[in-house]
């Protein structure tokens, strides 16, 4: 029976159909898992769809399932009325009622386990080792030949953990899940140089990426820094909010959901991929530029330094003083932001609101004890910039607070 069961979950659970040989390595690993396997890989070609691939279907799926006629053949069930059996009508819990009802969950860490064991199993892991370490042309088209179920399998080994991850732990397979070797392999099958991993890639970074709330919560309880900086978006939250991963954006924050205050921090944020748009920005700076007041509370609530400066210099009260973001620069000074900070311009928050006629913002950092008397690189004092772009209220308030009129 286990046979027909790993190929039924394959059927049921796999993140796409399986080709045929995908299908008969997939298998081939599952049952080694068992002790049901014979130790050596099995020895199959792409183009053996319609004989040792196919008898293996049969075989194990007793008649269930079949490879479809299509000019690139999958795995499927032979008729619609199998999956409905297995699952409306309650066929897969009287046959493996151990799966429980919420057999979702085990059965992808099931699969999660065939993909990790087969990236591993010394006949696959040891070969692949050098054929990546000789850097020849074809590299793709070799390891999908001998080793059909390692595209797949790197791919989606995250996936099938993450569905599992609802109600199994996976503390122990991140904090061992060999990241170097996933990259190296993962980076095989990939096309596009853009969206290849660099060899220091975090798991984080990739984790927010592919969306992987679930790992993500599982992650940061053992490492709740979320400012690791790398690869083409920087930083987790940035590539979770340049794909539109929602999910993701939660985890990182910490939120059981982006709803904070009863407003939607991700509204509007989907697929947001302007490289430009996050360029010398940490994510607190371009929360508060942005004006995101909900993404600002819960980034302080997780420990993000207040005052800490982008690659501007400025900090994130300054990034809101600038923009004339009001309750973000309101939520920053109550929570201890220094309102005297000067950027690589010598710009303060106060020269910065003022700069760009953002009078509310100006009076709330007057009134909170800002300096009245600083000046910028070019010699701009707050008073100066207050008269040039005709804020005599503000030029007021400013004497009134002891800026030097002359």
């Amino acid at each position: 029976m286990e046979p027909l069961l790993l190929c039924i979950l394959w059927v049921l659970c796999a993140k796409r159909p399986l080709r045929p040989e995908e299908f008969y390595h997939a298998l081939w690993s599952g049952l080694s898992l068992k002790g049901l396997a014979d130790s050596e890989l099995p020895d199959i070609t792409i183009s053996d769809a319609g004989g040792s691939a196919n008898r293996c279907v049969i075989s194990s799926s007793k008649g269930l399932a079949e490879i479809t006629k299509a000019e690139k053949p999958t795995v499927q069930f032979i008729h619609e009325s199998v999956r409905d059996f297995l699952l409306k009508s309650g066929g897969l819990h009287e046959l493996w009622p151990d799966l429980g009802f919420d057999w979702e969950i085990p059965s992808h860490e099931r699969l999660k386990q065939c993909c990790y064991a087969y990236m591993h199993y010394h006949l696959v892991h040891t070969p692949v080792s050098k054929l990546l370490s000789e850097a020849k042309p074809n590299l793709q088209r070799e390891g999908s030949k001998d080793y059909p179920f390692l595209e797949y399998a790197s791919q989606h080994v995250l996936y099938h953990a993450d569905v599992a991850a609802d109600a199994i732990p996976q503390d122990e397979f991140l904090s061992r899940f060999p990241i170097p070797n996933w990259i190296s392999i993962i980076n095989l099958f990939e096309r596009y140089q853009a969206r290849r991993y660099s060899p220091k890639a975090n798991l984080l970074y990739i984790l927010a990426e592919k969306d992987f709330s679930n790992l993500i919560r599982t992650r940061l309880h053992g490492d709740p820094r979320t400012d690791i900086l790398g690869e083409r978006y920087r930083y987790p939250l940035f590539t979770a909010l340049a794909h539109g991963n929602k999910g993701s954006v939660a985890a990182l924050l910490n939120s059981p959901s982006t709803i904070c205050d009863g407003v939607d921090i991700a509204e509007g944020l989907n697929c947001r991929k302007d490289l430009k748009e996050y360029q010398n920005r940490t994510p607190l700076s371009w929360a508060a530029q942005d004006g995101r007041a909900g993404i600002v509370k819960l980034l302080l609530q997780t420990g993000t330094a207040i005052n800490d400066v982008d690659g501007e210099g400025r900090t994130s009260l300054s990034r809101a003083s600038w923009n004339g973001h009001e309750a973000v620069a309101r939520i920053l000074i109550d929570k201890g932001a220094d309102i005297n900070t000067s950027d690589n311009f010598g710009s303060t928050p106060l020269l910065g609101a003022l700069w760009n006629g953002h009078e509310a913002v100006a009076r709330l950092l007057i009134e909170k004890g800002a300096d009245v008397n600083v000046s910028d690189k070019d010699g701009w004092t707050p008073l100066l910039r207050a008269l040039r772009n005709g804020h005599e209220a503000v030029a007021r308030l400013l004497i009134d607070k002891g800026a030097d009129s002359v």
